[in-house]
């Protein structure tokens, strides 16, 4: 019995086996190009798959990266993380002395040498307008709120030191005026510098 028409040979797997091999002999080109692209695919999907990881890796770090330097750049610039500035309280105005006079109100002389008053003007400011007679024996007059001179008979003309009264050629009657601008004092002092056996008057008037 030859091999041809053996019963081996008519088996539908032979068959098959013989068929393909023939198939792959014949076109072996086409194989080939299968295997090609077979292996190019594997290549291609492996390391696009890795790159694109990679890529979506890098996007999202540097994405967490960028919100992480605004949300620092705002908390820096941010005025609502800036403390409010610390406001110290008003400071209150101080209240006059005792022995205080108010303001249109006339002041006599009682004693000889350096007489000092504090005189009564509030917390309104405006100009002050001061009248003073000295009599027949000079003496000098001086205006001060919170240890500055506003005014003083320094700034009457042909007095002497200051001093104004008796026949000199300042006279013995005159006014003063001074703006007062209000701070925290309340109140002037007026001091009246006087020789002996002297007698003067003056009135602080109010702000206006």
């Amino acid at each position: 019995m030859s091999y041809e028409n053996s019963s081996y040979h008519k088996k539908w797997w032979v068959k098959t086996i013989r068929e393909r091999n023939f198939f792959g002999f014949r076109y072996w080109w086409f194989n080939w190009s299968v295997w090609t692209l077979s292996c190019f695919f594997l290549v291609y999907g492996v390391f696009f798959k890795t790159t694109k990881e990679d890529n979506s890796c890098l996007n999202k770090h540097n994405l967490s990266r960028s919100v992480s330097e605004i949300e620092k750049a705002l908390d820096l610039c941010c005025s609502c993380n800036v403390p409010p500035p610390v406001i110290p309280p008003p400071i209150p105005p101080l209240l006059p002395p005792p022995n205080a006079q108010n303001c249109n109100t006339e002041t006599q002389s009682g004693n000889d040498g350096i007489d000092v008053k504090p005189i009564v003007l509030g917390t309104k400011s405006g100009m002050v307008t001061i009248t003073f007679d000295m009599f027949n024996v000079p003496d000098k007059l001086e205006v001060f709120y919170e240890n500055s001179r506003v005014a003083s008979t320094f700034s009457v003309q042909g007095n002497t030191n200051g001093f104004v009264g008796g026949n000199n050629a300042a006279g013995a009657t005159g006014r003063l005026s001074f703006s007062y601008r209000f701070n925290r004092e309340q109140f002037v002092k007026v001091k009246v510098t006087g020789g002996s056996s002297t007698t003067w008057t003056y009135t602080v008037g109010c702000p206006n």
